[in-house]
């Protein structure tokens, strides 16, 4: 076993800023008692493991130092670990217009509070809307549910947008092109066209917002 998977050091890392008292308490453990596990200096009985697990809502394998459980998967998941965001009616690559303005919503797809954080993307600026074809392919595939950052992007970078494009809604991967100033618009599956799109022609090309996290259809 690893020297870092260890009861104590687990139990460090969810005691995180509190002090060895206030983390006692909140386990139900006597502050003498805790302050052994804490260093290192003996083991829990099953009844404080239950305890300590309830009490921080993790796992009880990955608290008793199990080495096949990841640290993301310790806490048990409630209510107040996710948001919702929209799902819009329009499917990329095939429909019109721009999902936000015009289409409706047709249902909530649950988000991880954590994964917005890494995003770094707020509730009200997130929405999903469902992939259509194999022109992404292996990127993605049809039926996958797209997490779109649908915030105003100033100044595009390299990825993968939901766009229009004469009112056509794709979700294409955008490079921009120094010598004509626009973007080549981009099917990851090779049996599709690339196109470019110059810089007199972006008139044409509305970014509606750029996919961030793709939930696969299995």
């Amino acid at each position: 076993m690893k020297g870092d998977i260890t009861f104590s050091n687990r139990l460090n890392q969810i005691k995180g800023e509190l002090s060895g008292r206030k983390f006692a308490d909140k386990c139900g453990v006597s502050h003498t008692v805790m302050g052994r596990y804490l260093s290192g200096d003996t083991s829990p009985t099953l009844d404080a493991l239950i305890k300590i697990s309830r009490a921080n809502n993790v796992n009880i394998d990955w608290l008793a130092g199990a080495d096949n459980v990841s640290f993301e998967n310790a806490r048990f998941l409630n209510v107040t670990d996710f948001e919702t965001i929209p799902i819009y009616s329009a499917e990329a690559s095939a429909g019109c217009g721009c999902f936000i303005d015009e289409d409706s919503v047709v249902g909530e797809h649950l988000i991880l509070v954590e994964d917005l954080k890494r995003l770094g993307i707020k509730k009200d600026d997130a929405c999903a809307i469902k992939a259509r074809g194999d022109s992404m392919l292996p990127t993605l595939m049809d039926g996958d549910l797209l997490v779109v950052d649908a915030r105003e992007q100033v100044g595009v970078y390299d990825g993968v947008y939901a766009i229009s494009i004469d009112n056509q809604l794709l979700v294409k991967r955008l490079r921009y092109d120094i010598p004509s100033q626009g973007y080549h618009i981009i099917s990851d599956n090779p049996e599709h066209d690339n196109f470019l799109l110059p810089r007199e022609e972006l008139s044409r090309l509305r970014v509606n917002g750029r996919v961030r996290q793709v939930v696969k259809n299995l």
